[in-house]
């Protein structure tokens, strides 16, 4: 900004971004820290090459002697391109964080990764569309909260409770605060007005609301129940609607 007063964007978005999503979500799910990352990585490596270039003129002040000079000099050649400082810098960052990698991750494919790259989720709902898959038929409706790993994996159309891609699930909240034992969810009266054909959740997202309404019960059969605490939830639950 010292130099060109128009990079203050590259300054001000990353604070922007935190603050607006601090305020419209306070629980800050860390995918949604990837978008201002470039801008903070921009940044450092921008300080980074600058404190190169200013150590690098500092190297070359000297006391005036010649023998000062041609040894400032030298050392000034050295140091003279900021990216190798850049360079440097990056390596010992990346080292750094080799300790939050793991070579044999508990889940998911056996190969190294960050501790962070969890899909323990995404992997049971991938379960969870081949057991639909084996009921379905063509034209049958799949209605869950999250819903990305469950349209791929089944290419069915998709209700979605949260209201992303169905407009009409919104008009359900504000929901009664009681039936809340996470930071989501689901009315019962929602998912009757849906109708689906099946309907995949994590047990806690219904636990005070979905699952304990009669009318769910008596339309909804559940066909399988896979065994998970994410979330503090009592397994991932497959329903089917009861035409019998």
């Amino acid at each position: 900004m010292r130099r060109d007063r128009r990079a203050w964007p590259l300054v001000a978005y990353p604070y922007l971004y935190l603050t607006v999503f601090a305020v419209a979500n306070p629980l800050l799910f860390r995918w949604y820290l990837s978008p201002p990352l470039p801008f903070y990585f921009l940044l450092i490596l921008a300080g980074v090459s600058t404190v190169a270039q200013d150590l690098g003129q500092l190297l070359d002040w000297g006391d005036g002697t010649k023998a000062h000079t041609g040894n400032n000099r030298r050392l000034r050649n050295a140091l003279s391109f900021p990216s190798i400082i850049v360079v440097l810098f990056c390596v010992a960052v990346l080292a750094s964080t080799l300790k939050a990698w793991e070579l044999h991750p508990d889940h998911g494919p056996d190969r190294p990764a960050p501790e962070m790259a969890w899909i323990e989720l995404e992997l049971l709902y991938a379960r969870a569309a081949d057991i639909v898959l084996d009921y379905a038929e063509r034209g049958d409706r799949l209605c869950a909260g999250d819903i990305g790993r469950l349209g791929y994996a089944t290419s069915m159309p998709i209700l979605d409770t949260v209201g992303l891609v169905t407009p009409e699930s919104r008009r359900h909240y504000p929901t009664d605060p009681d039936i809340y034992v996470t930071n989501y969810a689901i009315p019962a009266d929602l998912v009757l007005a849906l109708d689906p054909d099946f309907v995949v959740i994590l047990e806690v997202y219904g636990r005070r609301g979905l699952l304990s309404d009669s009318a769910f019960q008596n339309r909804y059969r559940l066909i399988e129940k896979l065994e998970t605490s994410i979330y503090g939830s009592d397994g991932m639950l497959v329903f089917e609607r009861d035409l019998g």
